[in-house]
């Protein structure tokens, strides 16, 4: 068997209680958050409407665990949102697996990294497949760790068909799912366990003739131009995770941050190299060094050989995972010689940096992807007792739209017409939903509330 640079160990009990605590936080905000924009178009899919069932926006094993839960529960906010909290035990169970190589300082560096990182978090309370797609990412991590210490065909089994159900539950995860596979199967091949091969081809089969239904949709899905959402430089990949998971920081993004996130990119990069070399007892760090190696070139490999744009923000998300199990197991391989009170500082340091954002951006209202959709719960109440029970049209932003259609279904506001995407003109509706920099166009109109987040405002017709 591989040796490691130590034991593994047990979760620390505080871990768990930290856990059970992360995991209330994200069954509350579940339950409290407003129903978002994307969201609701997986409700309209769940329901059985035709429009968005054949695009990008249908995260397909989200969507059945969602029709499952719905079929259970009803479909309140929170039972929608039911399969992606449930998907956090997954995550955290596997990271805790993974992380049980770190000695506990870096333990709780990647859980810093991993489980405070708040822009990664809000996927566990959201009915779309991230949160899924992240929990069965860490279970594929997992389980190629174990198939490289133990040398056994069956993790290696365990590890593709996560794989296979991480790029189901979300197709942005298929870069991350070939740079995994990739990288544990040439982590395989280079532990010397040849004589399993005739076993591994079989499952490589399998798992190929598995992703074929998924690669043809993602195929029609690119001829549609449905993967518009990206960038031209791997460097604002990296950099716009990194001001996502800022969250409510307040920094500029073209300054410090921007030079020290890239910085820290290439610095991890060229030692990963080193260390690579020299500690090869070391499998799960060698694994995880070919995953980021992997996850940063193949990207570069697809923008200059088949033109594509690299991803950016909740697109490219797979690589917190990535990074954040990485960076921990990278510096404790470098710190392995220092004193244990240097590691700890180090370890204690960086913890408190990274855990700031989640610290201030704590709260039971919006998201930060869809911030702009956290009133609108808030608004058709609002509606609802001004307009009481007259029929009445609604004029609203486009992006307002499928919230309003699903909170007018669900709370079952029959007066209400149906919202469209339809311009909002003046004196074209009884009231408006829309930003507050729209209602000057709008006039004559009576505001009935402005709400703060989101800066929108719920205007009546005056004409």
């Amino acid at each position: 068997m591989t040796q490691l640079l130590e034991k593994t160990q047990k979760i620390h009990p505080i871990l768990w209680l930290a856990g059970g605590i992360l995991l209330a936080y994200i069954a509350t905000r579940a339950w409290s958050l407003g129903f978002t924009h994307d969201e609701s178009l997986t409700y309209t899919i769940v329901r059985g409407n035709p429009t968005w069932a054949g695009t990008a926006n249908n995260h397909v094993l989200n969507t059945w665990f969602t029709k499952a839960s719905s079929w259970l529960f009803g479909y309140d906010e929170w039972a929608l949102r039911l399969p992606n909290v449930l998907a956090f035990l997954a995550y955290f169970f596997f990271w805790a697996k993974i992380t049980e190589r770190l000695r506990l300082p870096w333990r709780c560096l990647a859980g810093a990294f991993l489980l405070l990182n708040p822009f990664a978090l809000d996927f566990f309370s959201l009915c779309r497949g991230y949160g899924l797609a992240m929990a069965f990412g860490m279970g594929n991590l997992y389980f190629w760790i174990k198939a490289l210490e133990r040398k056994e065909v069956g993790w290696v089994a365990a590890a593709l068909a996560s794989g296979v159900l991480a790029v189901y539950s979300n197709y942005s995860f298929t870069t991350f799912f070939v740079a995994v596979q990739a990288a544990g199967l040439l982590a395989f091949y280079l532990s010397g366990k040849f004589s399993t091969w005739k076993i591994m081809l079989p499952l490589l089969a399998v798992t190929a003739a598995a992703l074929v239904p998924a690669l043809l949709h993602i195929l029609k899905l690119s001829g549609k131009n449905e993967f518009y959402y990206g960038v031209s430089n791997i460097i604002e990949t990296w950099n716009s995770l990194v001001f996502k998971s800022l969250y409510t920081v307040p920094v500029a993004k073209n300054g410090w941050v921007v030079l020290i996130s890239t910085g820290i990119i290439l610095v991890s990069f060229a030692a990963g190299i080193y260390f690579f070399i020299r500690e090869k007892s070391l499998a799960a760090f060698r694994f995880l060094w070919l995953v980021f190696a992997f996850s940063m070139l193949l990207p570069i490999a697809l923008h200059y050989g088949m033109g594509f744009i690299y991803p950016i923000e909740r697109y490219a998300i797979f690589l917190i995972l990535v990074n954040g199990l990485y960076l921990p197991y990278l510096l404790q391989t470098a710190f392995k010689n220092i004193s244990p009170k240097l590691n700890l500082a180090a370890a204690a340091l960086l913890f408190l940096i990274v855990a700031v954002p989640f610290i201030r951006g704590i709260n039971f209202h919006y998201s930060i992807t869809w911030k702009e959709d956290s009133d609108t719960k808030a608004a058709v109440l609002l509606l609802a007792k001004e307009a009481d029970g007259a029929p009445t049209r609604l004029g609203v932003s486009p992006q307002f739209e499928p919230a309003v259609n699903y909170y007018r279904e669900r709370l079952g506001l029959n007066w209400l017409e149906k919202a469209t995407r339809e311009p909002i003109i003046p004196g074209g509706s009884d009231y408006f939903y829309c930003f507050q920099r729209q209602v000057e166009a709008l006039q004559p109109v009576k505001i009935i509330h402005c709400f703060e987040v989101t800066e929108s405002c719920l205007v009546k017709n005056e004409k």
